[in-house]
C-alpha cells in the first residue's frame, strides 16, 4: 500500500511481510532504496527519477520517497521503464554473471535457463509472494527467433501461445485460422526516425526540412502498416492526449524539399545513412518507400540493416557515422513527460542519438510537471 502528502512530494510505500528473493533471502526496503539509488546514481532514464530528492528507509517494510516537486510517484513506481528491483546481494557480480542468464529479483517467475540468442526458460518461483492458483503456468520457454515470418508460422500452426513482433500483412494469414482473430487497436507507441543534427548534411536545419518534406506518411501509415497506422501529428501520439491547439506538421511535399537542398547546397547524389533494426519488418518497408521518395530530390539514402546491439551502440556514439536511426517510442506510464523529457531533454533522454540539446527546452520539461 502507499500514501502520499497533500501536496504529492512525500510519498510512502509499505511492503507486505514475507516477499523472498529468488535465492531464498528476505526482500525490504534496504533493497528498493539501493536499486533506485542505484539507477540513480547510473544516470540511466534518469527523468524517470528527475522528481526525486531523497529515499529513506523508515522500517524493513517502509520506503519514503522525497521529491523536489509534486509527481503521480504511485504511477512512476510501476513504470515499465526505470523503476526496476533487484535484490542488493548480487550487487557486486560482474556483468557477464548476469549476461549468463542469472539473477535475483522478486518476481513470479525466475530464470532456469538460458541460451544466448536460441531461449530461455522461466520457472514459477513457489515462494511468490502473490501465491499460486490453480492452473497457472508451471514454466514458459521464450524462443528467440529472429524470422518474423517464422514467427506468425509458429503462431499460425499452434507451435507459440504468444508472439511479438508480428507483420500487419500476416493478419489474413492468422485469421484464416480457426484458433485466433488477429486485429490492431491504438497503441501508445510511434514510429520515429531521428536525425544527427551533428554531422553533415543534416547539421543543417533546411535539410533536416527537406527530409521531412519527402517523407511519405500516408503511404507509410496505411500501406506499411496495414491500414492500421496512423499520421502523427507531434511528438506525443493523439490516443494519449490532444493538445489544446494544432501543432505544426510536415507534409509530402517534394518541390519544397527540392528548393530547401538546393538553398543548402546540396549536390545531386549526396549519400544519407540509415540504420534500421534488421528483424523490424515494417520499418525496413518504410525506409524503403522513403528511399525511393528521396532519390526524386537527388539523395541516395543507404539503408543499412543492423542488429539490435550495433543499434544501441550507435544511438550512443556522438561520433557515429549515421545520419538518421530507427526508434520506435514506447511509454512507460501515462505521461507527455515520457515522450517529451525523456527523448529531447539533453540531461535526462536514453536515445541521444539526434544531438538535440536546447536550455529552453529543458527548462520547459522541468516546469512543466
Amino acid at each position: 500500500s502507499w500514501e502520499s502528502n497533500e501536496d504529492a512530494t512525500v510519498w510512502t510505500f509499505h511492503l507486505p511481510e514475507g516477499i523472498k528473493c529468488h535465492d531464498g533471502s528476505d526482500f525490504t526496503a534496504e533493497d528498493v532504496k539501493f536499486s533506485w539509488e542505484r539507477t540513480i546514481e547510473a544516470g540511466a532514464l534518469a527523468y524517470v527519477f528527475a522528481m526525486v530528492d531523497t529515499i529513506e528507509v523508515i522500517d524493513p517494510q517502509t520506503v519514503q520517497i522525497n521529491l523536489s516537486y509534486p509527481y503521480r510517484m504511485d504511477a512512476n513506481a510501476a513504470n515499465s521503464w526505470g523503476p526496476y528491483l533487484m535484490c542488493k546481494n548480487v550487487a557486486d557480480k560482474p556483468p557477464e554473471w548476469f549476461a549468463e542468464g542469472n539473477e535475483n529479483g522478486v518476481g513470479p517467475y525466475m530464470i532456469e535457463s538460458f541460451e544466448p540468442g536460441q531461449r530461455m526458460v522461466l520457472t514459477k518461483f513457489e515462494d511468490w509472494i502473490g501465491g499460486w492458483p490453480e492452473g497457472s503456468f508451471d514454466k514458459v520457454v521464450i524462443e528467440i527467433v529472429e524470422d518474423p515470418a517464422v514467427r506468425v508460422q509458429k503462431l499460425a500452426g499452434g507451435e507459440a501461445d504468444i508472439a511479438w513482433g508480428v507483420p500487419y500483412d500476416s493478419f489474413d494469414q492468422l485469421n484464416a485460422t480457426d484458433h485466433m482473430t488477429a486485429l490492431a487497436i491504438p497503441a501508445f507507441q510511434q514510429l520515429q526516425w531521428h536525425f544527427n543534427m551533428r554531422r553533415a548534411p543534416l547539421d543543417d536545419v533546411r535539410v533536416r526540412q527537406a527530409l521531412a518534406h519527402t517523407f511519405p506518411y500516408e503511404d507509410a501509415a496505411f500501406g506499411t502498416f496495414g491500414g492500421a497506422g496512423a499520421v502523427a501529428e507531434g511528438a506525443v501520439p493523439r490516443v494519449q492526449w490532444e493538445p489544446p491547439v494544432k501543432t505544426s506538421t510536415y507534409e509530402y511535399d517534394l518541390d519544397k524539399a527540392a528548393a530547401l537542398l538546393e538553398e543548402a547546397g546540396v549536390a545531386e547524389g549526396t549519400e544519407v545513412r540509415l540504420g534500421v533494426e534488421v528483424n523490424a519488418v515494417e520499418e525496413i518497408k518504410t525506409a524503403e518507400l522513403w528511399q525511393a521518395e528521396l532519390a526524386k530530390v537527388g539523395i541516395d539514402l543507404i539503408i543499412e540493416k543492423i542488429s539490435a546491439g550495433t543499434r544501441w551502440d550507435e544511438v550512443y556514439n556522438p561520433e557515429t557515422d549515421f545520419n538518421i536511426m530507427q526508434m520506435h517510442m514506447i511509454i512507460g506510464f501515462d505521461s507527455p513527460h515520457e515522450y517529451l523529457g525523456s527523448l529531447w531533454h539533453s540531461g535526462w533522454t536514453w536515445y541521444p542519438f539526434s544531438g538535440f540539446d536546447s536550455e529552453e527546452f529543458n527548462a520547459l520539461t522541468e516546469e512543466a510537471p
